[in-house]
């Protein structure tokens, strides 16, 4: 313990009073939550658990394949361990078949209807247990939001629809029948009744076929942003920053370049930066070049970063995270040393940075490479932001356009 205590470091500053920081949460204040946190024990993440959840399923079909993956029915394999003689199947009225997975996926009955279904979205289908047979589904390939939706609600509303038909047989003396759960269109009015729910500005069809079909030719609307670097005021000089992590946390990365009131370029940089989350090297990429313009005599400069976080920490507008409060103060003192020093409200900004949005990602792994690769370009771009020349960014929104 005492050797962590020494070699934790301390940065103190004599106009700003010691406090107490609570660690476990981001703002560094207690709260019952952060402490609850501590203390509970969890469980590793199920990944199913993100396929049968969704905001818009009716609760009741959820927790239903919640209770069917966990084994949670009086079925067969159940009933057993307590003594109870195990009953015929109800669908296919076979000797010791009524399981979960024989009345969800394998038997004759269930497996006509999931070919059915398969055969309509153009999928193989394979008969095995209900949680491989979900996964299975939930790895689909998928072209938009609604195809995504339509990949995760079909197989749980098939087997939500196949469950009721069994209970109907079980408890309501009625015989199983293929009209009953597809020719009366169960399935459909569950699936379309949701599709209303999610996206009701858009129409849909009748037919199972052209909706299958009309869900694959939806595509998202995109909105096109216009783009245009801004040259300072006469003897100022603009920075212009950016930091990107492989994860978040990962592998990060930053860089920037300063440019005079023409234009031209006075110094790029493109460093990597260990391991961090993408506040942070957002941080430190701007701290390095502000650090830089100041060793160099540029005292008069205009920082424009592309985080709005970062904005509003330099502003205080809000307050950072406690992790990274000593990279701040770092950078506030290296910002009021320089005269002129302005901070911007987030925006975006010249089409370098842009780029390398793409690419920056790669710094830490093969820099030079990347330098030699992409001089050309990273040249042509500034060209080209110094003749003042819009670019455009382009952002694929949530919202699905109609097709023409």
């Amino acid at each position: 313990m005492v050797p962590i205590i020494l070699n934790t470091p301390i940065q103190h500053h004599e106009d700003i009073p010691d406090e107490a920081v609570w660690t476990p949460a981001d703002s560094g204040h207690f709260s019952i939550s952060s402490a609850w946190k501590i203390i509970r024990k969890k469980h590793a993440k199920d990944l199913i658990n993100t396929f049968i959840w969704h905001k818009n399923f009716p609760f009741k079909v959820s927790f239903f394949i919640w209770r069917a993956l966990r084994g949670k029915f009086p079925t067969n394999e159940k009933l057993a361990n307590f003594g109870i003689e195990s009953a015929n199947c109800y669908c296919c009225h076979r000797p010791w078949r009524d399981e979960i997975d024989h009345i969800l996926i394998a038997w004759n009955f269930a497996n006509h209807i999931w070919k059915i279904h398969a055969a309509l979205i153009r999928i193989e289908h394979s008969s095995t247990t209900l949680r491989c047979f979900l996964m299975n589904w939930r790895s689909i390939q998928y072209s938009n939001e609604i195809h995504k939706l339509l990949n995760q609600a079909l197989p749980i509303f098939i087997c939500w629809n196949l469950w009721k038909n069994r209970c109907s047989v079980k408890y309501g003396g009625k015989q199983s029948s293929i009209g009953k759960v597809f020719a009366k269109h169960l399935i459909f009015k569950d699936m379309i009744q949701l599709l209303i729910t999610v996206f009701p500005y858009l129409q849909w069809s009748s037919s199972w076929k052209e909706v299958i079909t009309m869900i694959e030719k939806y595509r998202h609307e995109i909105k096109v942003i216009p783009i245009c670097w801004e040259k300072p005021t006469e003897g100022v000089y603009k920075l212009n920053t950016y930091g990107s992590a492989l994860t978040n946390p990962g592998k990060i990365g930053g860089g920037g370049i300063l440019r005079d009131d023409q234009g031209n370029m006075v110094y790029a940089y493109a460093i990597p930066l260990g391991f961090g989350s993408n506040n942070k090297i957002e941080m430190q990429a701007a701290t390095h070049g502000v650090n830089w313009c100041l060793q160099h005599g540029y005292r008069k400069i205009i920082l424009e970063v592309n985080s709005e976080l970062l904005s509003k920490w330099l502003n205080h507008n809000s307050s950072p995270p406690w992790q990274i409060q000593q990279h701040m103060q770092e950078l506030l003192a290296i910002s009021l040393s320089i005269s002129n020093a302005n901070i911007p409200s987030a925006k975006l900004i010249a089409q370098l940075i842009i780029y390398l949005n793409g690419v920056i990602d790669k710094i830490s792994f093969n820099i030079f490479t990347l330098i030699i690769n992409y001089l050309g370009h990273l040249k042509e771009v500034i060209f080209r932001k110094k003749m003042g020349m819009q670019n455009f960014r382009r952002k694929r929104l949530r919202r699905i356009k109609q097709p023409p």
